[in-house]
């Protein structure tokens, strides 16, 4: 498997602080949840993939985001086709994702069950300023070496969604992040 495969990518922010606020405004207005994991064949929570956060999912077409999904969908089609040449869709659903002190996702893969074997790529976009928390950094192992993600705000990490990684407990603060997929008419093979 070549690098490029193995591999994430951060990019400038794509979307300004002004235009983060706008959107931590429309996550607050969501009624977030305590996050759930995948569930096995027989509906049962997977516990390999603990993890202790809030959450929301917004769909396409919702009202108000309409331009949130514009932005990470033309990024995001554009990084894949320079870097990693998946054939890809549209982003279905954004997960508003918010970390608290103590709260993590613990080291996972965002593909492999029945309901994520057609992932290809996994975005995260970084809404809140790196001041506003410690820990939480967006880990991967990549080359069998750890990496970090930018935490600069707006930016959007891209990887494959069988990438190893972890969202670090947040020590202090809040940490407040855009989670989506794009998903291809097939599993990777």
């Amino acid at each position: 498997m070549s690098a490029r495969l193995c591999s994430f990518e951060s990019t400038p922010p794509i979307f300004t602080p002004e235009e983060c606020g706008q959107i931590r405004a429309l996550g607050a207005a969501l009624g977030l949840r305590d996050a759930t994991t995948d569930l096995d064949a027989a509906g049962t929570q997977l516990q390999v993939m603990r993890r202790n956060c809030k959450v929301f999912f917004v769909k396409a077409g919702t009202a108000g985001w309409e331009w949130v999904f514009e932005r990470i969908n033309e990024r995001g089609h554009a990084l894949n086709e320079t870097r990693w040449g998946f054939e890809t869709q549209d982003v279905a659903s954004i997960q508003y994702t918010s970390y608290g002190p103590g709260q993590f996702y613990a080291a996972h893969f965002d593909n492999g069950t029945k309901t994520t074997e057609r992932r290809k790529l996994s975005i995260s976009v970084q809404l809140s300023q790196p001041s506003d928390y410690w820990g939480g950094a967006l880990r991967f192992w990549s080359m069998n070496q750890p990496m970090f993600a930018s935490k600069e705000q707006g930016a959007m990490t891209c990887f494959p969604s069988y990438l190893m990684h972890v969202a670090k407990p947040v020590w202090w603060g809040q940490r407040e992040v855009l989670v989506t997929w794009m998903n291809g008419p097939e599993r990777l093979r």
